[in-house]
């Protein structure tokens, strides 16, 4: 069966016009095939619809603890300080 006709079993078994029976038995295919496609239509159509996911900031590089100067930031930002501030108190202390 090649994808336009996948697409028909597809929509047909969406519409709810005929039975997954009815469907199967016209296109010679198992009524688990036909319900495997209206599942992967009913996921495309969700998925077409559903609004873009935001991005999470806690996933990011920054917050994940990963990067080349992730404690030197982590410190200043919980010191409130700035990057030159913050290296003159580190060299103050040493």
């Amino acid at each position: 069966m090649n994808a336009e006709q996948k697409k028909s079993v597809a929509v047909a078994a969406l519409t709810g016009t005929k039975t997954v029976t009815q469907i199967a038995i016209e296109t010679k295919s198992s009524r688990k095939f036909v319900r495997g496609q209206k599942a992967k239509a009913a996921v495309a159509i969700d998925a077409a619809f559903d609004p873009a996911p935001t991005p999470d900031l806690r996933h990011s590089h920054f917050f994940a603890g990963h990067g080349p100067n992730f404690g030197t930031v982590q410190k200043r930002c919980v010191l409130g300080t700035s990057r030159r501030a913050y290296a003159n108190r580190k060299t103050a202390i040493n």
